[in-house]
């Protein structure tokens, strides 16, 4: 390998000549040449149990180098745990929030900014989809965030519909994505497009994929490298991590990066690693596959030891033993003419003419803004992604409306026509409490199962740049909103009349407000809850001891009177509290005779429940105020969670 054939790989300007034939520079003359050099990784790990921690430094890669080039496909392969998916997210800017990296990172010979980085493409390796959405729906929405603000809303469904016509998705364009095990929807093979679709509707110059093909048979593979190839041939830069492609899909790629415990093993292009091994003494056997057998030669055998014995998991072994006959590898490459070509041709970069198509892009306004699109324009978008997927969803609000018109009919038929007397008293409390808790425990758990499933998408599509947090957030809970006041009005209006706890239309009205806005308090304290539990059955498994005490300290179940003083504050920040004061206020206030027909000590009035109860009328909006504070303060501080678990995410 000579110095041109390597020069080849990092000059944009030039035409580039790669094993498929001569292609020409992207349409949008924006290429870009990858170059990183010195690179090294490490991350903090912590072992042991909450008295004796430890804590060390893990070595994920070490000095490693190399370039990618527009019209040039670069496979990172290795065996597991040899660093290739943390040196693509390393070079997209990704890495996690514990890592430390050090090196030198450049685009076209010019240090990058992570907010001109964001404008990039990243294939992520899981599929994350709204699955209720057809194939064009997600494409328009992407369009319509991830699209220059420039371009006309016209414009955006044109490449829409050209994109679906180049990765031959335009035969299920109008099919649902689906949702496995629920919803029936495209192929995996086109689910696998479509993630290609919507990073191609910017046109990028510089696309990232994490194992593209994992998960497919070797047809869908095959067809999934080819779009790939398919947009090197237009010119763009393809970074991607593979893992163990067949012969055929491995003769498509023209560079390789071959990673060992961290360590750059190979770098250059796909032929002359075959001769390189060779000089070695490595031969590669007659009618095997080359990929097979590289990884074979970097596979860590005293690794695989190690973790088998469990000494892997020691966190004082930070230092990976790595094997004699991969070591000879390592500096082979260390020594070989390949390795000094790399540095070479990085040093070599013209730094005049790579710095003009460079200014180019740091010209344009987007570049310079991590958010394409308005405020407005995204709530827009994701009120219509919201309130389509919720259409396209019936299920939930059958069994919303079958759940509440069922319950409260059960318990309508229990307190049917109610009378107004002693025995009456304690049937209308418990009727009133039975609203508050019902409408709680329904409207919570109802969050509690919807919101955590969204959030993986939320962060990827965040961290793109297609919307902020507080839209995002803003927009969840005015889809939300119909739902949290139809159902609680629709449960209180059946039980309500159903029982004749009190013909009074105004105190009717009063009390679905107060039902509604209870509703309302509990589902921001399930948001709360799915904000900041991982998964939705750490929610639900949080939600039982945290909503018991608010309940106890509720009035109900012990009077307020002798709630002890260590305990006070729970009765501060329980709805239940304050509902169930409201409640006993409307149903109490104005009554002035009740029949006492027994020999025990009788309520004359509902002066007299009050009394009992310690419930003052002037209390009313105090009481109504403090159930606005709760669902205020319960709605800022899930947002500032999710703000802050985006923000790390």
């Amino acid at each position: 390998m000579d110095h041109k054939e390597n020069v080849r790989l990092l000059k944009p300007d030039n035409r580039i000549q790669g094993n498929y034939g001569t292609t020409s520079q992207s349409k949008n003359d924006q290429s870009v040449t990858l170059t990183w050099s010195h690179i090294s990784a490490q991350i903090q790990v912590t072992s042991g149990n909450i008295c004796k921690r430890k804590t060390s430094t893990k070595q994920l890669l070490t000095d490693v180098c190399g370039i990618a080039a527009p019209g040039d496909m670069l496979a990172i392969m290795g065996s597991s745990g040899a660093g290739k998916t943390t040196l693509l997210n390393v070079l997209s800017g990704r890495k996690q929030r514990n890592m430390t990296v050090a090196g030198d990172i450049r685009f076209n010979g010019v240090s990058i900014s992570s907010s001109l980085a964001s404008q990039y493409a990243y294939v992520e390796q899981e599929e994350l989809f709204i699955g209720t959405l057809t194939v064009k729906e997600h494409l328009i929405f992407q369009a319509m965030l991830k699209m220059d603000s420039s371009i006309q809303d016209a414009e955006r469904q044109k490449r829409v519909q050209q994109v679906l016509n180049d990765l031959n998705l335009n035969k299920c364009q109008n099919t649902l994505i689906g949702v496995t095990g629920k919803i029936k929807g495209i192929s995996g093979g086109e689910r696998k497009r479509l993630m290609f679709a919507a990073e191609a509707l910017t046109d990028p110059p510089l696309l990232f994929c994490d194992e593209p093909t994992s998960g497919l048979d070797s047809f869908l593979a095959k067809s999934i490298i080819d779009i790939m190839k398919q947009f090197s041939l237009q010119g763009k830069t393809i970074v991607t991590v593979i893992h163990q492609p067949s012969s055929e899909i491995f003769s498509s790629f023209d560079t390789l990066c071959l990673l060992a415990e961290g360590h750059l093993a190979y770098f250059g292009t796909r032929d002359n690693a075959i001769p390189f091994f060779s000089a070695m003494g490595r031969n590669l056997p007659p009618n095997y596959n080359p990929c097979d057998f590289y990884i074979e030669q970097l596979s860590n055998k005293l690794s695989l030891i190690s973790s088998m014995s469990g000494a892997a998991n020691d966190v004082e072994q930070s230092v990976i033993k790595i094997d004699p006959s991969i070591m000879q590898i390592i500096q082979a490459y260390k020594e070989s003419n390949l390795n000094k070509l790399v540095h070479t041709s990085i040093e070599h970069i013209d730094q005049n003419s790579v710095s003009t198509s460079l200014s180019r892009i740091n010209g344009s306004s987007a570049s310079h803004k991590k958010y394409r699109a308005g405020f407005f324009r995204q709530t827009k978008w994701l009120l219509w992604r919201s309130f389509l997927s919720s259409f396209r969803n019936p299920m939930r609000t059958r069994a919303a409306v079958f759940q509440t018109v069922f319950t409260a009919i059960i318990m309508g038929v229990i307190y049917l026509r109610l009378k107004l007397n002693q025995e009456g008293i304690q049937n209308i409390n418990s009727i009133l409490f039975l609203l508050i808790t019902s409408s709680s425990f329904n409207n919570m758990f109802a969050v509690i199962n919807t919101f955590p499933p969204e959030l993986n998408l939320f962060y990827r599509e965040h961290k793109s740049g297609m919307y902020r947090v507080i839209v995002y957030y803003f927009t969840k809970f005015l889809t939300d909103v119909p739902y949290f006041i139809i159902m609680p009005f629709l449960f209180t209006t059946i039980l309500y009349w159903m029982s004749g706890i009190k013909d009074d239309w105004r105190d009717y009205l009063l009390l679905c407000g107060v039902i509604i806005i209870v509703a309302n308090v509990a589902a921001s304290f399930g948001t709360l809850l799915s904000s900041l539990a991982p998964n939705t059955d750490t929610a639900i498994a949080l939600s039982a001891p945290l909503l018991v005490p608010l309940m106890i300290f509720s009035g109900f179940y012990l009077n307020n009177a002798s709630v002890p003083i260590y305990f006070k504050w729970l009765t501060y920040i329980s709805w239940f509290n304050y509902a169930n004061e409201l409640n006993l206020i409307i149903q109490w206030r104005n009554v002035k005779n009740i029949t006492c027909n027994t020999l025990g000590p009788c309520y004359h009035s509902g002066e007299d429940i009050l009394a009992f109860y310690k419930v003052k009328e002037d209390k009313f909006y105090f009481d109504l105020s403090m159930l606005f504070a709760l669902f205020v303060a319960f709605r800022l501080i899930a947002f500032i969670i999710l703000w802050i678990k985006a923000k790390r995410a």
